[in-house]
């Protein structure tokens, strides 16, 4: 087996690759910067493409570390500069943890000040988190509007909605002032992962890592309130006023299949995707 110096003569770049967690991708910032390496990918394992002459580094999450670069982040350059970089672990789009990992070698290394360095709207190093950023908060604001819940048996509420990206974290917290100490459970089917609050605290169940939900059925009036639901949303529709692509500027159709309203066989409404199914 080569060495890693072996290594740096056989390669001309370095790509560090991640369990895809904020953790993980924390803990790749601290390795480049202990390693004084400057890896041009910077991407979760599962989605990590590796180029011709790039060698790849397996990097492990390591809490220490992804702590000591979260509290610098957050101290240095602001809450919203680390909210970026929680949001690029979040999102699916390829190329998310390289630019998180690129504003922070900007912020560090380059920027006139640390604090500013997120300001920095036009920046090559700045521009790509910040659309992550906005990305993946628009994806949470869909999120909050547009969660349907259905009453199951024993008590619990169920969702399942289809996110671009995996924005289950970002949600949950709302979600459980608003139900207090009611039982729920969000379904991301895109991730396969599942938010479950069981009245005081949540957490996350990947699904998608061979873990399994164990939903009960829907109560006997679930079909009814469907209904009543889909029948109300026709009633304060203005027809006069009926614009299709507006509709599907605000509430994209890709998430029509778990909107009650917008679904059109309530009844026999196929469930697939579902980890219950």
């Amino acid at each position: 087996m080569l060495a890693r110096g072996e290594q740096a003569e056989l390669f001309s770049e370095v790509a560090y690759a991640y369990d895809g967690s904020l953790e993980g991708l924390l803990s790749a910032i601290f390795a480049a910067y202990e390693r004084r390496e400057n890896p041009t990918d910077v991407e979760p394992r599962f989605r990590l493409q590796p180029r011709l002459d790039q060698r790849v580094s397996l990097i492990d999450v390591n809490l220490e570390h992804a702590e000591r670069v979260r509290a610098g982040l957050a101290g240095s350059c602001g809450p919203a500069a680390y909210s970026a970089m929680k949001a690029a672990a979040l999102c699916s789009e390829a190329g998310s943890g390289t630019a998180a990992y690129r504003f922070v070698r900007y912020a560090y290394d380059a920027a006139p000040s640390r604090r500013r360095a997120f300001s920095d709207v036009a920046h090559p190093d700045v521009a790509p988190l910040r659309r992550i950023w906005k990305r993946v908060g628009t994806e949470r604001e869909r999120m909050l509007q547009f969660v349907r819940f259905e009453e199951l048996e024993g008590g619990l509420w169920f969702a399942r909605c289809n996110p671009q990206d995996s924005v289950i974290p970002l949600v949950m917290d709302h979600f459980a002032s608003r139900f207090n100490t009611q039982a729920f459970v969000i379904y991301d089917e895109t991730h396969g992962v599942a938010g479950v609050y069981e009245g005081r605290d949540w957490y996350l169940v990947n699904v998608a890592d061979g873990g399994s939900l164990n939903i009960p059925p829907a109560t006997a009036r679930e079909a009814q309130m469907r209904a009543a639901w889909k029948a109300f949303y026709r009633s304060v529709s203005v027809e006069a006023r009926y614009n299709p692509e507006l509709r599907r500027h605000f509430m994209p159709k890709r998430l029509w299949r778990n909107i009650t309203e917008m679904q059109e066989d309530l009844p026999g409404l196929s469930r697939k995707g579902s980890p219950c199914a």
